[in-house]
């Protein structure tokens, strides 16, 4: 599978080589009684898509978005409307930027039921391991990551 995005910049398409999806995890992924939903932030665009797609393949509701508020205000929503997400992928440079710092904090003050798994490039940032330290994160999922790996993690907080 590739997966086609629009690059900002010069408005050219690029083709982002995304692993070949696995039919095992695909059928695996999809709970019986609902589906699990997932939202998603980064700042990467490509980032934002690929994972989505990833995300539909192996049977979850993706919610993606690159602002840190926006992820608040839909679990709020979705809480509002009885419903609400089991899993927030959140990207630790997306965390460290101006005007998202503590977004994880009021996450977990709107719903103290969602997973928060920190996704990041490089596992030996000393950003991660205060974030790791502060609030007990169990889950880090290094970029760049496969539909395998991201199927793991997501498996395993699901547990």
């Amino acid at each position: 599978m590739r997966a086609r995005t629009d690059t900002l910049k010069n408005n050219l398409f690029d083709t982002v080589p995304v692993p070949a999806p696995m039919m095992e995890i695909r059928k695996a992924s999809i709970p019986v009684s609902r589906r699990r939903r997932v939202i998603v932030l980064d700042r990467d665009s490509t980032i934002r898509y690929v994972t989505g797609r990833m995300l539909e393949i192996a049977g979850y509701d993706g919610f993606i978005t690159e602002k840190g508020d926006d992820v608040v205000e839909c679990c709020k929503k979705a809480k509002d409307r009885g419903y609400q997400f089991d899993i927030a992928i959140l990207d630790l440079a997306a965390l460290n930027s101006t005007g998202n710092k503590e977004i994880d904090e009021r996450l977990q003050q709107v719903d103290p039921t969602v997973s928060i798994i920190i996704s990041c490039s490089d596992i030996t940032d000393p950003r991660l391991r205060s974030f790791t330290a502060k609030y007990e994160y169990r889950f880090i999922l290094q970029k760049p990551f496969t539909l395998y790996e991201l199927n793991q993690i997501l498996q395993r907080v699901c547990a």
